[in-house]
């Protein structure tokens, strides 16, 4: 399969086509490739939304097999940082700057700078 990134996340059909050889590749909206998947936009939302779902899975799947009541919160903190944490953090260093919640921490940032700023005046 062969992706196009363009704005309009729209598939495009090239006339000449892509070739291997003999073969045609054929064009395709969505690609997964190391268990991220990308999308004609170029946007990594979709990746995003996969992760969230895989570590809610990996989350209740620790609630069906283990009795989380009996567990003490250190004991339960320390399966999520093993077990959920690191399915919804793979990848982040990529996604972050591209997200909702990134501008929304910059335009908390720059709201409180100034309140900063006169707090040492």
């Amino acid at each position: 399969n062969v992706m196009v990134f363009n704005r309009g996340s729209k598939l495009l059909q090239c006339s000449y086509g892509f070739r291997l050889g003999d073969l045609q590749i054929s064009p395709t909206k969505k690609y997964c490739y190391l268990g991220i998947t990308f999308s004609l936009n170029g946007s990594f939302k979709t990746a995003i939304d996969e992760l969230r779902k895989k570590a809610l899975r990996a989350f209740f799947s620790i609630r069906r097999m283990v009795d989380t009541r009996a567990l003490t919160t250190s004991t339960m903190l320390k399966l999520i940082d093993s077990l959920v944490k690191p399915v919804a953090l793979y990848s982040c260093q990529v996604w972050l700057p591209s997200t909702k919640l990134m501008k929304e921490l910059i335009s908390v940032d720059a709201q409180n700078v100034p309140q900063a700023a006169a707090k040492d005046v």
